[in-house]
């Protein structure tokens, strides 16, 4: 009888010490679901232009320089005629980071960039962005570029960083050519 009592007393105590390891488990694993949402959230925050970092090659280009610069890229964005492209195209990393950078510096100068006839140019699903998920997508890409662009690389260097899609560039080019209704 004695030997029952301790055998169910032993089976009691190995359930609580089990019970006691899956509770820590599961709280561990909360912990850890809680910083990754925090740190996403975080990222999600829109990001203040005006503060936002560039390579010092592309905050030092004159002002002039800078509309040459912007011309040329949109003038390649618009050869490559996304518009009638497929998904395949649209998505494919072609662009590098010197030229993101261009835009984003255009962008902090707080000027538009007009776009005559954007439905001949952008994709549908470009065109039909409400202006929450327009900001969202041009924030997406900005997280990205500070957190995967360094900063201290030359320009050669930042030529050769093809990591941005042509959807990248066409997300940024919409919003410029309709930034007037987002400055404040």
């Amino acid at each position: 009888m004695n030997q029952m009592i301790l055998m169910g007393f032993a089976i009691v105590l190995g359930l609580l010490i089990i019970t006691l390891v899956i509770l820590v488990i599961n709280l561990n694993k909360t912990k850890t679901a809680r910083r990754v949402s925090q740190r996403y959230h975080d990222e999600r925050q829109l990001l203040n232009i005006h503060i936002f970092e560039l390579p010092p090659g592309v905050e030092k280009i004159p002002r002039q320089e800078m509309f040459g610069a912007l011309r040329s890229i949109f003038k390649v964005f618009k050869s490559l005629d996304y518009k009638k492209s497929n998904i395949a195209d649209f998505s494919k990393q072609q662009w590098h980071s010197w030229q993101v950078g261009i835009l984003f510096r255009f962008y902090k100068m707080e000027h538009e960039f007009p776009i005559d006839h954007p439905e001949d140019i952008f994709p549908e699903d470009i065109l039909t962005l409400k202006d929450k998920d327009l900001r969202f997508l041009l924030n997406d890409i900005m997280v990205r570029y500070k957190r995967d662009v360094e900063l201290d690389r030359t320009r050669d260097s930042l030529s050769r960083d093809i990591r941005w899609s042509g959807r990248d560039i066409a997300i940024i080019f919409y919003f410029l050519s309709r930034y007037k209704e987002y400055a404040l």
